[in-house]
């Protein structure tokens, strides 16, 4: 279904939301996908192992085999072909480096921090040639899983250490996602690029330590916290199981939590939990941004353009947003740095005549769909001048 209309002078036409999921780069659901960098990739096998409706997903590596000493030229460049192979079938990335898969990191991970020191730093030399694909870090490298807890390295000295590494070797514009939100606290101060990942979500009423305060209160922190940045992580069967969150509350959490992604395969429980709750759905259509041209109003001989981020997570990396004519030709274009959940933006364009298209696009190669029809290019109407 196309929107032709004619915009006249002085006259405004809204739209609606299509209620349609909008699968888009950069959030939504995701799977791991786990890699030893001792070991060869095949691109060839991995390849069916994709999911062309999952645009994210999530690559850990293991850095096990070297706990003895500084990565080999080898696992660098396997590093490599594997961000390249996620490249080229356009993916976009979150990237989650540790020694233990198994729960067990006290008894893989290196006896010295000084060599997470030098893994970390070796890493970040590839990793920082693809940075355009790669939405997130999730933790320090250290822990269970790679999920900041059950190590040794849990220590002040060792945590300040380890991040202050991180952002000499990756950058200062590289997002950070950390497992705790005290850690958030501790470094988010002068910190703009530091997140959340939480995978003990409804775990507890802590979230299994995610919170280590009251939920009220961490929540605040985290809303305040992580704005502009990508939220996400894994829902957990066991709270909900015990029924210690409403309906209402879970979807709360979500919103305040400005949820961006999710893990799909990890508990199978609590998804069929949402979806026997209804719950399913609305994760579904509104989890990350949602992006819905809600008015366009000619105003003498310019042409506004209303568009909302009606999504609970925030448009997080910059877009360039397009109006086009039938053959494509550009009528005017604007760059969208950042649209919060629940906010909008005016966009301002002189004078058009013709059918007028909308369209939408992230680094250059990632095609936007948006909610008015969840198509990647839709037509918002016919300017005329009469």
């Amino acid at each position: 279904m196309q929107f032709l209309r004619r915009f006249r002078s002085n006259k405004k036409s809204k739209y609606k939301d299509s209620g349609d999921v909008c699968i888009n780069p950069f959030q939504g659901w995701y799977r791991p996908y786990i890699y030893d960098l001792s070991k060869p990739f095949d691109a060839g096998e991995q390849r069916w192992c994709l999911h062309e409706e999952e645009p994210l997903c999530l690559v850990e590596c293991s850095l096990e085999s070297f706990r003895a000493g500084a990565l080999p030229e080898e696992a660098c460049k396997r590093l490599g072909e594997i961000l390249s192979f996620f490249e080229e079938y356009d993916k976009q990335v979150i990237l989650r480096f540790a020694y233990d898969f198994d729960g067990n990191a006290i008894a893989k991970e290196p006896t010295e921090l000084s060599l997470i020191l030098t893994h970390m730093s070796q890493v970040a030399e590839v990793c920082n040639l693809y940075d355009t694909m790669i939405l997130c870090y999730q933790g320090l490298f250290i822990g269970n899983w790679g999920e900041m807890h059950g190590s040794r390295y849990i220590t002040d000295h060792a945590l300040d250490s380890l991040y202050s590494c991180f952002r000499r070797s990756f950058g200062t514009q590289a997002i950070l996602a950390v497992r705790r939100v005290e850690w958030l606290q501790r470094w988010g101060e002068k910190d703009t690029r530091l997140s959340l990942f939480d995978d003990g979500m409804f775990g507890s009423n802590d979230d299994l330590g995610t919170f280590r305060m009251e939920r009220p209160e961490a929540l605040m922190v985290l809303q305040d916290a992580c704005k502009h940045l990508p939220v996400g992580g894994e829902v957990l069967s066991r709270g909900l199981a015990q029924n210690l969150f409403s309906e209402d509350e879970i979807r709360s959490t979500f919103r305040q939590m400005r949820l961006s992604y999710l893990n799909n395969q990890y508990d199978t429980k609590a998804l069929a939990y949402l979806m026997e709750n209804g719950i399913l759905g609305d994760v579904k259509q509104y989890m990350g941004y949602r992006l819905l041209v809600q008015m366009v109003e000619r105003r003498g001989d310019s042409l506004d353009i209303t568009l909302s981020n009606v999504g609970w997570g925030d448009l997080v990396v910059p877009m360039e947003v397009k109006l086009v004519d039938e053959a494509d030709a550009v009528l005017a274009r604007w760059e969208i740095s950042q649209l919060p959940a629940g906010k909008e933006v005016v966009l301002h364009s002189p004078s058009i005549s013709g059918s007028v298209y909308f369209c939408g696009t992230m680094q250059n190669r990632y095609p936007v769909r948006f909610a008015n029809e969840g198509e990647e290019r839709f037509c918002i109407g016919e300017s005329t001048h009469a």
